[in-house]
């Protein structure tokens, strides 16, 4: 449980109490991906005598979980300095003028749609709007590292 605090602490987006308590969420809607937690966590406590991060490192489906989880959230980003983001896409605004980029002051406070971005069909394939820890267990679609996702996990 060491590696799983850690890892909100460092890479969640989410306040520190907010991520656990959305895990803790997420595995009460899936029993089976919560039974299967239970599983190697126990497996893990038994095996090892007494139980220290390492035992918890080598759980991949803990991993899985944790990486899931912080997948589906949402974040705002400050930007220090000028900037400007290039879309994956170019949109058409109401006077008829394309766009491949928006220029942002520095400064501003972006709201970064992660839940948009990770949930996009055409880059995590057809199963992106499903909870599924066991995406992290085998390599990822190759939709992901085409997309560049700037992400502490996916690139």
């Amino acid at each position: 449980l060491i590696l799983l605090f850690s890892t909100f602490t460092l890479a969640g987006s989410d306040t520190t109490s907010n991520t656990p308590a959305r895990v803790l969420y997420l595995l009460a809607l899936h029993s089976k991906a919560q039974e299967k937690l239970r599983e190697g966590l126990m497996e893990a406590c038994s095996t090892a005598g007494e139980t220290g991060h390492n035992d918890f490192v080598e759980l991949p489906y803990l991993e899985a979980v944790c990486c899931e989880t912080l997948h589906f959230t949402n974040r705002g980003d400050r930007y220090i300095n000028d900037s400007v983001l290039p879309f994956a896409q170019p949109y058409i605004d109401i006077h008829c003028k394309e766009h491949n980029e928006l220029f942002v002051l520095g400064g501003a406070m972006l709201f970064v749609s992660n839940i948009r971005v990770n949930r996009d069909k055409a880059i995590w394939g057809p199963d992106a709007y499903n909870w599924k820890p066991e995406r992290w267990l085998s390599p990822l679609p190759d939709g992901v590292a085409e997309a560049r996702i700037p992400d502490v996990y996916t690139n």
